[in-house]
């Protein structure tokens, strides 16, 4: 008998175990998939063409017409698509329509219209198609897998730079401002060529070229999303 309760004991300690466990891989799994920025929540990176995009935003000033817009990611910031007043509420969350397959910022402004069009956030998201998860981007300047997997090498093609020998590409979190790098390297006057990158956690990132530092300054020639996930 004590045998007995002794061995149903153990299951059952073995099995909440297990059950705790597999919930915690579970939130791991789903935290690794979160995007934060310093408004900003979306539970991923990259959308379908049929999902609407869900969002949760925090610590805003509280004004009654700071608002929030979704846009393509090539518009400059005095335009908007998709958007939104928060009516005074500091955090709270908004789910936007479905939009076409594309590279689109969600921007945070303050206090229309005394705030104007001075972004006081943005976040990266894409909307691609289930099976371009590992499609190959090809630009100008630029040929790399769009879409890669969360601490893995990225390696990246690079063709038709000026052949500076200090032309030089970073890759870093897509809300960076300009004049911030990541991992970089110079081309060493190679105007075409290949470079891998270490492993990034998941995240919206950019490939930003420069030109001729320090000639060039900070001047962004070409920049291109990748998505880690």
């Amino acid at each position: 008998m004590k045998n007995n309760f002794f061995n149903f004991i153990c299951l059952t300690t073995i099995l909440l175990f297990l059950f705790s466990s597999q919930v915690f891989a579970q939130k791991s799994f789903d935290n690794q998939y979160q995007i934060i920025s310093k408004h900003l929540k979306v539970k991923k990176a990259v959308f379908s063409p049929q999902e609407r995009i869900s969002i949760e935003y925090f610590n805003l000033p509280g004004n009654n017409n700071d608002w929030i817009t979704i846009i393509e990611k090539s518009k400059p910031d005095n335009t908007y698509g998709q958007w939104f007043y928060t009516q005074s509420k500091s955090s709270g969350e908004y789910t936007f329509d479905i939009l076409p397959i594309g590279d689109y910022e969600i921007r945070v402004y303050y206090n229309w219209p005394e705030g104007q069009f001075n972004v006081q956030d943005r976040l990266l998201i894409s909307v691609l198609n289930q099976d371009d998860g590992n499609s190959i981007r090809d630009t100008q300047y630029f040929r790399f897998k769009k879409v890669n997997d969360a601490n893995q090498v990225i390696s990246i093609e690079y063709k038709n730079l000026p052949g500076n020998s200090q032309d030089w590409i970073t890759l870093v979190e897509a809300s960076s401002p300009d004049n911030v790098f990541g991992q970089y390297f110079y081309s060493q006057g190679k105007k075409n060529g290949t470079h891998s990158f270490s492993g990034v956690p998941a995240g919206t990132y950019e490939l930003r070229l420069y030109f001729d530092w320090p000639q060039g300054k900070y001047e962004v020639k070409a920049r291109e999303t990748i998505i880690v996930k």
